[in-house]
């Protein structure tokens, strides 16, 4: 009796790894056939509320799961070509696109250098390369 046991554990071993075996990975492609805003991705972040934004060669792009919804300079954009993204404490998403500007959405609306005094002030010396923030929360 206590010989056939390692034999049956044996057994065992071999054919329940089959049955164990996980499923696969599954993904989803999206583009622009789906509602993103252009083929050529950029840059992506995932804000607080779960949104993920998109910078494309051809606008922005925000992600609730199910459906896409996007930004141009229509909306007010400097420009449509967006090629970093940044989510600050405050949820802000600080867009930096091609054009030597910075923007940011905040609480369903755009501010640009346009409608906010801050951005008004900002000395651009050369190419947008990052927005940072600090241990105080102050942007950079």
């Amino acid at each position: 009796m206590i010989k056939k046991i390692p034999l049956l554990g044996a057994i065992i071993f071999c054919f329940i790894p089959s049955f164990l075996a996980g499923q696969g990975y599954s993904y989803v492609n999206y583009n622009i056939k789906e509602g993103l805003a252009g083929s050529m991705v950029y840059c992506m972040v995932q804000d607080h509320d779960g949104f993920i934004w998109f910078g494309t060669e051809t606008g922005l792009s925000r992600f609730d799961g199910q459906r896409f919804t996007n930004f141009t300079t229509l909306d007010g954009l400097p420009d449509n070509e967006i090629i970093r993204l940044f989510v600050d404490s405050k949820n802000r998403i600080w867009i930096m696109p091609f054009q030597n500007k910075v923007c940011y959405f905040y609480k369903g609306k755009l501010y640009t250098d346009q409608n906010d005094s801050l951005l008004k002030q900002l000395p651009y010396k050369g190419g947008v390369v990052s927005v940072v923030e600090n241990v105080r929360n102050e942007i950079a």
